[in-house]
């Protein structure tokens, strides 16, 4: 078989102990692996290359040469990629019988500078069918930042999806090397848990360079079937691993999950993975990136010079409703991590005033927080979830949108902030809660709860009836805070969330209510945070909405049903079944005759109030950006909360990129202001005047007379 024979039939997925019995020649010695490491493109020896097992890493002499002693349990030889190079078969299956031990190194302009470029990629989940459009998209980005490599950390996901996507997504179709994690979900039946991923990915583990960096691929812990290794395992590995790694060189890991890696304080005991065999990685090497997925969540946290970056899902909106992310991620020299985050095709955005009265660019994206206005000022915060520095809550001036002032934030603001009389209160995704003078931007207090460190908040902030307190976080880190000194009135609502959900509380008649992904809903007393009641089942697996709290009913949105429920007991007193999902961070509109939301394939829905049969539909175009959880383009979604236009009219902000107005009766389209980026965060209507703010991180204002 020829060299490019060979690639190609690896590339799509078929044996690597086949396809090295096919290519024939090579003979090992007794009780010793040997094989060559050449470079192109002449075939001269590759001489200090890194060469493992698995467990055992040695480099090739002068003459490219190296053996490995045979070893009970490893499957796989492979080799250490230098930067400057790529190979395209850089594994090899240990077979039964005799195989060549040869690896083709090929120049790779995109890996040999200082630093390097490359994609980040995590949880696709797809299903059996060859992906085409949203792969398309990230190969677009890939040659446009020169990335020196894709890297996927996991959830590809089962058999159908592994394969496929090897198909869609490989070194071929890509033009460049393509890396691939395991996760829970690549865990799959067979001889062990990994024996499918490694038919079609090679080794669980293993390592290569590029621009100067050290990037270590590691498996994930446990999963849907359990794996044949262990922690220690692994661990035993990236010891000799990185004993091979130049003393001083900028290491960065990948996995698809951070939570069963091990972290008490980077400066102390350091960051470590294993068992009883444990791996200190803050000792043994210099540490500066950290890199997973498996949340569905945008993430950038820098603590010292190790940055831990957690990316949401490529072509769907991730279970909190991350928009769809494909992420570049630069590494300087030193390897230091910063990255740009696009969601969907970034290159049709084409931002625009749109007869607007004014327009103000925030310095980050502006996520769910609708903008806030409060005493001739407009409030918005903007998202950093790429390491950028760009986190920031600013106040617009409301008549003319100049900048008042602007307050530079540790973490995103990508949830609902909140003003009570002088008091403007945001809270960041690592639940760090802040209250400004909502005239000048001074700090008034700080409220900093405990949470996990790898876990993000996602919550709106809601006000009691008073406005006297602030309601934050979540379950066990969910708690009532006065506006004015930032005390703790209650804290633990005596529930315990799950993934993050972008919802906001629904507070009102003593009550304030929250939802969490595969749990359920749950109230709680709005004074003391005693747990009321809680319901879990299937209906309200996958929140996203703000309850409304109205009348001694609650009316909520969850998975596919609207639910009218009764705010005593949690029972469902009526529940229709809708033609979509509504799993979004939308809210109820409710009018003289109808209840009117957002939904993911249907714009916005209309039902009427008595019976509950669907009275309209307010169709918008296609997302620019999915951002709705397990839905597959093209969404048409409006996810955001209608409201109530002075003219009698609904409106709301789209992910299409425009603002829709629709007739309340009949829900016959008025008119649509297309400004070009897509809206998560909803509209705001002061007397005459809308306000919105875009993904792109425009806020304008618009008049509605």
């Amino acid at each position: 078989m020829k060299r490019r024979e060979f690639i190609k039939t690896a590339a799509l997925g078929v044996s690597s102990a086949a396809v090295a019995s096919a290519i024939g020649a090579t003979v090992k010695s007794a009780g010793t692996i040997v094989g060559n490491v050449r470079k192109g493109p002449d075939g001269s020896p590759a001489s200090g290359v890194v060469v493992s097992d698995g467990l055992v890493c040695v480099r090739t002499d002068t003459e490219g040469k190296f053996s490995i002693p045979e070893r009970k349990g490893a499957r796989f030889i492979f080799v250490t990629v230098p930067s400057g190079y790529k190979c395209d078969a850089p594994y090899l299956a240990i077979p039964r019988i005799c195989a060549p031990y040869s690896f083709y190194l090929d120049r790779w302009s995109a890996s040999g500078k200082a630093g390097c470029k490359f994609i980040h990629l995590a949880d696709s989940e797809v299903s059996g069918t060859y992906e085409t459009t949203w792969v398309e998209q990230i190969r677009k980005v890939a040659e446009r930042e020169n990335a020196a490599f894709i890297v996927h950390t996991g959830d590809i996901c089962r058999r159908s999806g592994m394969l496929s996507h090897l198909l869609a997504m490989n070194h071929l179709t890509m033009k460049r090397p393509v890396i691939y994690c395991i996760g829970n979900h690549d865990l799959e039946a067979g001889p062990y848990g990994e024996s499918y991923f490694e038919s079609l990915y090679g080794p669980a583990w293993h390592s290569f360079e590029a621009g100067g960096v050290h990037f270590v691929v590691t498996p994930m812990p446990n999963g849907d079937r359990p794996p044949s290794y262990t922690t220690d395992d692994v661990a035993d590995w990236i010891r000799n691993d990185l004993a091979m790694v130049p003393k001083g060189m900028p290491v960065v890991f990948f996995n698809h999950m951070i939570s069963n890696w091990s972290e008490d304080s980077m400066e102390t005991t350091g960051f470590t993975f294993g068992g009883k065999r444990r791996v200190n990685l803050t000792e043994l090497c210099n540490l500066t990136g950290f890199v997973y997925g498996h949340t569905h969540q945008n993430h950038f946290q820098r603590r010292g010079k190790t940055a831990f970056i957690n990316t949401a899902c490529p072509q769907m909106g991730g279970i909190g409703m991350a928009p769809a992310t494909i992420r570049v991620i630069r590494a300087d020299a030193a390897g230091r991590l910063d990255s740009t985050i696009h969601y969907g095709h970034v290159d049709a955005w084409k931002p625009e005033r749109a007869g607007a009265e004014w327009e103000t660019r925030l310095p980050g994206k502006v996520l769910f927080g609708a903008p806030v206005v409060s005493d001739g000022l407009v409030f918005a915060g903007t998202s950093d979830d790429e390491g950028v520095g760009a986190a920031s809550v600013n106040a617009l001036d409301l008549a003319t949108g100049r900048v008042v002032w602007s307050h530079k934030m540790e973490n995103s603001i990508n949830s609902q902030m909140v003003v009570s009389g002088s008091i403007l209160v945001a809270q960041d995704i690592e639940d760090r809660v802040t209250a400004f003078e909502a005239r000048t931007g001074r700090v008034t207090w700080r409220n900093i709860p405990p949470i996990h460190p790898w876990k993000i908040v996602l919550t709106g902030l809601a006000l009691d009836e008073t406005g006297d307190r602030v309601f934050v976080g979540k379950g066990r880190n969910m708690a009532a805070l006065d506006v004015r000194s930032g005390k703790t009135v209650w804290k633990d609502a005596g529930w315990d969330d799950r993934e993050a959900c972008a919802d906001t509380p629904g507070a009102g008649e003593g009550i304030v209510v929250s939802s969490a992904n595969w749990r359920g809903m749950f109230c709680n007393d709005a004074a003391t945070g005693k747990l009321l009641w809680s319901v879990c089942d299937r209906t309200r697996y996958f929140p996203g909405a703000t309850h409304v709290v109205q009348g001694g009913r609650i009316y909520s949105l969850a998975s596919s049903s609207f639910l009218e429920i009764d705010a005593k007991t949690g029972k469902t007193i009526r529940e229709k079944k809708l033609p979509c999902s509504v799993q979004l961070p939308t809210r109820v509109l409710i009018t003289e005759r109808h209840f009117v939301f957002g939904t993911v394939k249907t714009g916005l829905l209309a039902l009427d109030r008595s019976s509950l049969e669907i009275a309209w539909k307010g169709e918008v175009g296609p997302a620019m950006a999915a951002f709705a959880p397990y839905s597959k383009s093209p969404q048409r979604c409006v996810g955001t909360a209608p409201k109530l236009a002075p003219d009698g009219s609904i409106c709301a902000t789209a992910s299409d990129g425009a603002i829709h107005f629709w007739n309340a009766e009949d829900g016959r389209h008025l008119k649509g202001i297309r400004t070009g980026a897509p809206y998560f965060a909803a509209a705001t209507i002061d007397g005459n005047r809308l306000l919105a703010a875009d993904a792109a991180g425009f806020v304008r204002s618009f008049g509605l007379i």
